[in-house]
């Protein structure tokens, strides 16, 4: 990748970024690392529901191709948490698992919806309809 593209990606991410910190979903917070705006550090607050007074901690990788087809977030939650959609020893919350997702369309999915996905898997009532659960364990309880 030349430097102007990719230049051109960190100022879409920045654009991104700026949009994410007036419109994030209640709850949730997120900051980029200090030195590295392609590595997010959120926080949610559970307020209702199953998971309801939790407070979770996750991280959000971009990888170097971010805003290209298919080039999905990597959202993992530290430390791992008990939740069918996560994957209970790496934390991994595969976006790909929502079949609305299972594509990353640049112009149609930003970080915002990475983090809405992260939000709604606290709020689910049931986990049917997911292309797969990665814990059955807890889907199961």
């Amino acid at each position: 990748m030349d430097t102007s593209s990719s230049h051109l990606k960190d100022i879409r991410l920045e654009m991104e970024f700026k949009y994410l910190m007036n419109n994030a979903p209640q709850g949730v917070y997120v900051l980029p690392e200090f030195d590295h705006i392609r590595a997010l550090h959120g926080v949610i607050f559970v307020r209702r529901g199953l998971f309801h007074d939790g407070v979770f901690r996750f991280r959000i990788d971009l990888p170097p191709n971010y805003n290209e087809f298919n080039s999905h977030p990597i959202v993992t939650f530290t430390p791992p948490i008990f939740n069918p959609l996560v994957d209970p020893v790496t934390g991994q919350l595969d976006l790909k698992i929502d079949e609305k997702l299972l594509e990353w369309h640049p112009d149609r999915h930003f970080i915002i919806t990475a983090i809405t996905f992260v939000k709604k898997i606290f709020y689910l009532k049931n986990y049917d309809g997911f292309l797969r659960i990665p814990n059955a364990e807890a889907k199961h309880l």
